[in-house]
């Protein structure tokens, strides 16, 4: 007994002629180009200007860690003015 296996196919698609073959294969195409959907665009990002508010609680909280962290207070207030 050999453990090699040969498929056997059925002889019903041996007698389709090559313009059935291009025909198959162009309707495979044609489904696939219909169905791909175009990219989506890549939305922009809008960077925000910081509020009145929110540079205000920041140089507030940096004046809190005035006396605690003067280079951590120097740097918030940098970004705050930023």
């Amino acid at each position: 007994m050999s453990i090699l296996h040969i498929p056997h196919y059925s002889h019903s698609h041996a007698h389709d002629g090559l313009l059935a073959n291009i025909a198959n294969a162009l309707r495979a195409a044609g489904a696939a180009l219909f169905a791909a959907k175009p990219a989506a665009r890549v939305a922009e990002v809008k960077v925000a200007a910081p509020r009145k508010l929110d540079r205000e609680g920041l140089f507030r909280l940096a004046s809190s860690y005035e006396d605690v962290s003067p280079s951590l207070a120097a740097e918030m207030r940098y970004i705050g003015r930023q």
